[in-house]
């Protein structure tokens, strides 16, 4: 079977391929979505529209909670670990082409968002120092956060070569991007900072269709000889 180089990197996956088990979860997604342009900054001020062009600007007195800064704390190095898988593939040779814009797709993204959670804890400072602290006191999350990687897992992808690192790089992937679901759909239901919650319904969204496409890619590169 040839690999169609030209699909778009994020189609779901058509039929009963693997991915189609998640697109229930992508209907419910959609219905959680805020527009994409989650957050902007001005003059280090933050502006995130809710669904149905409700008002722009955090409610008064809305203070992060510690569920909402566990979730950001989380977040930023979970993000982090999926931009080190992607350089990871993208500096070997031999990398299927659609799997290398999809790494490339990850790398930025996670990137951006990053730094914009970064900015958030700036801003929030002062304000969240007790959150902080029940952030230190593990988040509720009982062992490892979901879907981080073992280091051993991450130096197996470095040493794997192109062809053989491209299918570790989605067998990796998927469930790093299955824990950060979960910790999404954990603050959607306990957070409540407005800009935190935007975040988790972003992830929730986004990262459910990168996972189908990842199951799809992942079939395709099993089904070559």
């Amino acid at each position: 079977m040839s690999l169609d180089l030209d699909e778009p990197v994020l189609t779901a996956p058509a039929g009963r391929r693997r991915g189609s088990r998640w697109l229930p979860w992508l209907a419910v997604a959609a219905a959680l979505v805020l527009p994409a342009a989650w957050v902007t900054t001005a003059g280090g001020g933050h502006d995130t529209h809710a669904a149905g062009g409700a008002a722009t600007a955090a409610p008064a007195g809305d203070v992060p909670t510690a569920a909402d800064v566990c979730f950001v704390e989380m977040m930023i190095p979970h993000h982090e670990q999926a931009v080190e898988l992607s350089d990871l593939l993208l500096a070997k040779p031999g990398v299927w082409e659609r799997g290398r814009r999809y790494a490339e797709f990850v790398r930025a993204a996670q990137s951006r968002e990053i730094e914009a959670m970064r900015r958030w804890l700036d801003a929030w400072g002062a304000a969240t120092h007790g959150a902080h602290a029940g952030a230190a006191a593990g988040c509720g999350h009982a062992g490892p956060m979901p879907g981080m990687l073992p280091a051993e897992r991450v130096d197996a992808l470095a040493a794997a070569d192109g062809p053989a690192a491209q299918l570790l790089y989605l067998q990796l992937m998927i469930p790093h991007h299955e824990g950060a679901v979960e910790m999404a759909y954990d603050e959607i239901a306990a957070g409540s900072n407005v800009y935190a919650i935007s975040v988790a319904k972003h992830v929730v969204q986004d990262q459910l269709g990168e996972l189908a496409a990842m199951e799809s890619m992942l079939a395709e590169l099993a089904a070559v000889p």
